[in-house]
């Protein structure tokens, strides 16, 4: 562990998943010192899509129009939601907060005013999210108006077929055609993955011989689909130039994990926190959390070096579940790993789930988590906040289902932004009483 003075920051922020680093951008914003610990493994999974709400009521068969609407429907019926602990207009300003901050980072989305949009997916099934990258943006239009595409496949991209893709989706987008071309990196009759081949992009020969064999196969398509392999960088700079050079609109299409748009994504939002003075201990993993009055201090276990101490006035628990390693399971019980914080949770393990593995109601131990107060401050067994600078963010809070309900984004971006403005003005309030 490290000897020397543990620095002292208004804000420390644990977890660096996208609910951790949305915590630590609206910090830098409202000019907070702020350190974000943690690792960012679950990028991987993120498909890139922002969504805010695509169902209600959960499990229901047909997706949301106007996720606008279907928050106050949701907020009336499910009080224990964390959309509800918040005002729309709260939401309202988050989301408009996070595009805004996504855009500074590089990276634009596109979306439609109080409507949610149909994304075409690996499977050729449409999924509904508020918002897309640029990206993905020509896809989202051209089904809207009918017009006709070619979906790429790539030999050795597992999980990813253009003619299951065209097949399924021949209902929804008649228009689709598919074809699968060998991705020309020079690796004959090899297993590719996204990463790699999007690492392949910055190659101008794989560039050229990309163009030429799309052009030979465009036909009359109006554009392209491919999946999401065109480059690393945030600004899509392979996606336009491919674009240009083959004369015709050009879209991605979300793969499965390994996921280039999550880690474009990531590797965005850590550049950005770096240029707004935000200290990073990433990754990283927190070896114990000590609560007192005055504030908290943390032990974080990098992957490689000495422990690091440090200390903070105010705290962000933005840890995730089970896959983040906020939450933690055994024959008995699920609880909070870092502080021991009271789990909402079925009494008995036997009401975890249900016996159907695809229950229309879902199952009970999705919705475990915290249970917070209106500046989502986790609440002991008495009911009251366990610290005045203690706040949760994302998929760690109880009462939701994000997968299901099809909210992830929106969760973490509101509950971070809530959490972060709430902790402010405390410590705001707290310098203006010495």
């Amino acid at each position: 562990m490290n000897s020397g003075p543990e620095p002292i920051y208004d804000l420390a922020v644990a977890g660096a998943g996208l609910a951790g680093s949305a915590a630590a951008a609206f910090a830098a914003g409202r000019g907070l010192s702020t350190i974000i610990c943690g690792d960012t493994g679950q990028s991987y999974f993120a498909s890139g899509l922002f969504d805010l709400l695509g169902v209600h009521p959960s499990g229901a068969e047909c997706f949301l129009a106007d996720p606008w609407e279907g928050i106050e429907a949701l907020r009336r019926e499910c009080p224990e939601h964390p959309y509800a602990r918040v005002s729309v207009k709260t939401i309202q300003a988050a989301v408009a907060a996070w595009i805004g901050h996504l855009k500074n980072c590089g990276l634009t989305y596109c979306s439609e005013a109080g409507r949610n949009l149909l994304v075409l997916t690996a499977a050729g099934t449409l999924k509904p999210t508020y918002a897309v990258p640029e990206t993905m943006w020509p896809g989202v239009a051209a089904r809207a108006e009918g017009k006709k595409a070619l979906v790429v496949g790539f030999e050795g991209l597992r999980e990813f077929s253009a003619q299951q893709i065209a097949f399924v989706a021949a209902r929804s987008w008649p228009g689709l055609r598919p074809v699968c071309l060998p991705f020309p990196d020079g690796r004959s009759g090899a297993d590719r993955a996204p990463e790699t081949m999007a690492m392949a992009m910055v190659r101008q020969e794989v560039r050229r011989k990309l163009t030429e064999d799309l052009c030979r196969v465009a036909g009359d398509a109006d554009l392209v689909g491919l999946p999401a392999v065109l480059g690393r960088e945030p600004q899509g700079r392979w996606w336009r130039d491919l674009a240009e050079r083959i004369a015709r609109p050009v879209f991605e299409i979300p793969t499965l994990p390994p996921s280039v748009p999550g880690l474009r994504l990531r590797e965005a939002l850590q550049e950005r926190l770096r240029l707004d003075g935000v200290d990073r201990a990433v990754p990283g993993r927190i070896g114990r959390i000590e609560m007192a009055d005055e504030g908290f201090r943390l032990r974080v276990d990098p992957a490689t070096g000495a422990a690091r101490v440090l200390r903070a006035r105010s705290l962000v628990l933005a840890t995730g579940r089970f896959l983040g390693g906020g939450l933690a399971s055994d024959r008995s019980r699920i609880r909070e790993t870092l502080l021991d914080i009271p789990v909402i949770q079925p009494d008995d393990r036997r009401q975890w789930h249900r016996k159907r593995f695809f229950d229309p109601a879902g199952h009970p131990v999705n919705r475990c988590g915290l249970n917070t107060d209106g500046h989502f401050r986790p609440l002991g067994a008495h009911g009251k906040p366990i610290h005045p600078r203690l706040a949760a963010a994302g998929v760690i809070l109880a009462g939701q289902d994000w997968a299901r309900d099809k909210c992830g984004s929106g969760l973490a971006v509101v509950s971070a932004w809530a959490a972060v403005n709430a902790l402010a003005d405390s410590l705001s309030k707290d310098a203006g009483g010495q």
